[in-house]
């Protein structure tokens, strides 16, 4: 990961990790109270196996989980553990062929994913390398290869009448999305290309290369350059709208939609590298994945891929913004594990590689679900909620939530409280997981 996208990710994610070779001292002794571990069991739907590809009867107690949700929100505890991904892109399978859904998005540009959603529509293009153009370690891994030449394959089967779309939801690259509406205006009004490529040269020097790295950093700017450069940016978007006839006339309301939108992502990405509001990430996160499955149509349904604060219903993640939107018609589902190696940026060594932890400490989450004995799976945190064996769900608990970084300076960086039920609908729990498959970079 580039320095600029590390900067991102801590300043946007929910926590970081405690130190990377397990926990400094053996956790107590567990003590869960029977009832709780009685209800777990109860109401756990065991899956398989977190790998895509096989049968799927194990997962159809899924299916009244999900009910008639246009929107399935998949989070993960680490932004580099294997099962989490494995079972996302099983989950991806489940939905796509026993219930429906039409587009996957995920936590990562969405100028730049547009470019593997040609490839799994056509195939033009190499996998890896658009992978790798996403510019995050974090989803350059087989994990996540595998799944794209997966919707690759169903899409070129002519049985599949309905193709699935891979689209991206974020916005801290702004590079390629001023491109795009340079680009088009080229091919409508070559005079508002040029005027819109002047004003959008303000962010040139700040925004990214081809690689994703940024040569200097815009928040360091002054507030003054910052707020006439916002103003240029937003300057295009606003002659895009007021000349919608004009365009479309000369292109296809298509191609006018996608670039007004490139044009919004332009001022998203501004608005995030200025950090002028560490919350507006998620907001432009929720409005782009809105964005994307009104332009799929009223029958779209969606699979999110984001790291498990983003899609939490917490307040200012993105999962709040989207739940206002649509209400009982989304449903998120946040990972846990119990024990197991990821991979991570060690913050203090400044390096990428493989860390692990032990077993949870008692009277974590993470502790309660392993009372069940169950090496892995599904559950309802609504279910049933009533029932005295809950009751751990509806009281504020510590959790491990890693995202890309761990900290071992740091005692407990990767540790959060929240109550559990109030952030997700359903968790999907792994008790021993191991690190993802990371790919090497392969640039165009």
């Amino acid at each position: 990961m580039v320095a600029r996208t590390l900067t991102l990710f801590l300043a946007a994610l929910l926590a970081g990790c405690s130190p990377g070779e397990g926990l400094t001292q053996p956790p107590p002794t567990s003590n869960v109270p029977a009832e709780a571990t009685a209800w777990i069991r109860a109401n756990a739907i065991p899956f398989n196996t977190s790998q895509a590809g096989g049968p799927y009867d194990d997962l159809m107690p899924v299916k009244n989980l999900v009910g008639d949700a246009r929107l399935v929100s998949l989070g993960e505890a680490t932004h580099g553990t294997r099962e989490f991904f494995e079972m996302k892109h099983r989950m991806l399978e489940f939905l796509v062929r026993e219930m429906g859904f039409s587009v996957f998005a995920i936590e990562s540009e969405w100028a730049e994913a547009t470019r593997i959603d040609q490839y799994v529509h056509t195939g033009q293009g190499n996998a890896h390398t658009l992978l790798t153009g996403l510019y995050f370690w974090t989803w350059r891994t087989q994990e996540v290869l595998d799944m794209i030449e997966w919707m690759r394959a169903y899409n070129a089967d002519p049985s599949h009448p309905r193709k699935v779309s891979f689209v991206g939801v974020d916005s801290q690259f702004p590079t390629l999305a001023m491109d795009t509406v340079v680009a088009f205006l080229l091919r409508a009004d070559t005079t508002a290309a040029r005027v819109a490529g002047e004003r959008y040269a303000c962010l040139r020097p700040y925004s990214n290369d081809a690689h994703g790295g940024h040569t200097q950093v815009y928040r360091l700017a002054s507030d003054a350059y910052r707020a006439d450069c916002r103003t240029r940016v937003q300057q295009v978007h606003d002659d895009l709208a007021a000349n919608r006839a004009k365009l479309e006339a000369a292109t296809s309301p298509a191609e006018y939609g996608f670039a007004l939108q490139a044009s919004r992502a332009a001022m998203q990405g501004e608005d995030v590298i200025s950090e002028r509001d560490n919350t507006a990430r998620d907001r432009y996160m929720a409005e782009n994945a809105g964005w994307w499955l009104d332009r799929m149509g009223g029958d779209a349904k969606m699979v999110l891929w984001a790291h498990n604060a983003h899609v939490s219903t917490q307040p200012d993640w993105m999962g709040s913004h989207l739940r206002s939107r649509f209400g009982e018609q989304m449903r998120v589902f946040g990972f846990r594990f119990y024990q197991g190696s990821f991979t991570a940026v060690n913050l203090d060594a400044n390096n990428l590689g493989t860390y692990s932890f032990g077993p949870a400490p008692a009277g974590t989450y993470e502790d309660y679900f392993h009372s069940a004995g169950l090496p892995r799976f599904v559950l309802s945190l609504h279910a049933n909620a009533g029932a005295q064996g809950a009751s751990f769900l509806r009281s504020p608990r510590i959790m491990r939530e890693i995202g890309c970084c761990i900290r071992p300076s740091i005692p407990n960086f990767g540790y959060t409280q929240l109550v559990l039920a109030d952030a997700y609908d359903a968790i999907i729990y792994f008790d021993d997981t191991t690190a993802s498959r990371l790919l090497p970079a392969r640039w165009e």
